[in-house]
């Protein structure tokens, strides 16, 4: 067995990914994630604390603690922490999928996931997808089963007032290039939250913290909500019109994107309006209805499925480069021209189109097929973005 050292920087914190309150890991109690017990408790005096700091308690290679699949509490939060996630060797990114109600952030979740486990790993290069913790639980149930084993729709976010957010946590290793064997290791932290409290600052702040901390953004922009789009669809695939007097909150997307850039543009102490080098995934959600725009001589190339669109990683970059120039184009036909001021905001941005379940929903809320279109196009070019993929 590779020998580890188990001596750690005692000044190094980590940021908890439920509560984001700074961490040290050795003064961190050790409990059972199965039977959800403490087993080692946190130091209480000063000279202990030190101690651990330096030395914390392994939680690979003891098979008690292996048994018991013991992880770390955040003495914040008391939430169990990921495995690896406070090793100096394990790079963790938040992956921030915002969006207005309604948008489909969920489906998306539950398309894009699937299909990155489907997906070839010679073509990214990974060596492990693994579901951290009760992420694989969460998602089998809340994500995978609605949509495509019941083929039903996924019902609406409620928004939580819990202050603690609970990403989807996915571990990906990657082999590096060179003499010698060695392995990168990549956390993938995927958080869902209702639309109505990413559009309100104070809620956002208050329990959607992650936000602030976002490696990168993938933004769902509901075409339905597009006026160049809706007058453009047939009636039939036009949303319901609002009863007189109903008061309806209509949030638009740029909306959304430019509230969360605000927050996070105050966290990194910056002048208002600051151009960002955060990566941006600009996405138009529903795209199987965009094939039904009157007046369109060529369906557009971003709506046709494929069942192996990449042969290779080059391939793979060709491609998103024709697929962000088509739906610029289209959003300057018919979308929300503030969407293509996006770049004046950050110096990262991707133009993209996807469709969760690739039909329309049936009167009763079921699908009469799943064929999600193109739902991982955001995240990997936001992948390559991060330096995670490289071609």
């Amino acid at each position: 067995m590779q020998f580890q050292n188990p001596v750690r920087n005692p000044f190094r914190t980590v940021q908890c990914p439920f509560c984001f309150e700074d961490v040290y890991p050795g003064e961190c109690a050790v409990w059972s994630s199965i039977n959800k017990r403490e087993m080692v408790g946190a130091p209480k005096n000063i000279w202990k604390r030190s101690y651990r700091r330096v030395m914390p308690v392994r939680l690979t290679g003891n098979r008690k603690l292996v048994h018991e699949q013991a992880r770390r509490r955040c003495p914040h939060c008391l939430e169990l922490l990921p495995l690896y996630f406070d090793s100096s060797k394990v790079e963790n990114f938040i992956i921030a999928i915002v969006g207005a109600g309604a948008s489909g952030k969920s489906h998306y979740i539950a398309a894009m996931i699937n299909e990155l486990q489907a997906l070839r790993q010679d073509l990214i290069g990974y060596t492990e997808l693994k579901a951290d913790g009760p992420t694989e639980e969460e998602y089998n149930k809340n994500y995978y089963e609605p949509l495509f084993v019941g083929q039903r729709e996924i019902p609406l976010t409620n928004p939580s007032f819990d202050p603690i957010s609970r990403p989807l946590v996915y571990r990906m290793a990657f082999p590096v290039p060179g003499p010698e064997a060695a392995t990168r290791i990549v956390h993938l932290l995927i958080y869902d939250a209702a639309g109505e409290q990413i559009v309100q600052q104070d809620q956002a702040v208050r329990y959607r913290r992650y936000l602030l901390h976002a490696s990168a953004i993938i933004l769902l922009a509901d075409p339905q909500k597009m006026d160049g789009i809706v007058r453009n669809l047939p009636y039939h695939l036009r949303p319901a019109p609002q009863q007189p007097g109903a008061q309806v909150r209509v949030d638009k997307a740029i909306t959304v994107l430019n509230n969360v850039l605000e927050l996070i543009t105050q966290m990194m102490g910056l002048p208002p309006g600051s151009r960002l080098t955060l990566p941006i995934a600009v996405t138009l959600s529903k795209s199987d209805l965009l094939k039904s725009i009157q007046g369109l001589t060529n369906q557009p190339y971003f709506v046709r499925r494929q069942q192996a669109p990449y042969t290779h990683r080059t391939a793979l970059l060709h491609d998103l480069h024709f697929v962000q120039r088509e739906v610029y184009s289209f959003l300057q036909t018919y979308g929300d021209q503030p969407l293509l001021s996006v770049p004046e905001r950050t110096s990262r941005v991707g133009y993209f189109a996807i469709s969760a379940t690739g039909h329309d929903k049936q009167p009763d809320g079921t699908y009469q097929k799943v064929e999600p279109i193109r739902c991982l196009d955001p995240l990997l070019w936001v992948l390559l973005q991060l330096g995670i993929l490289t071609v």
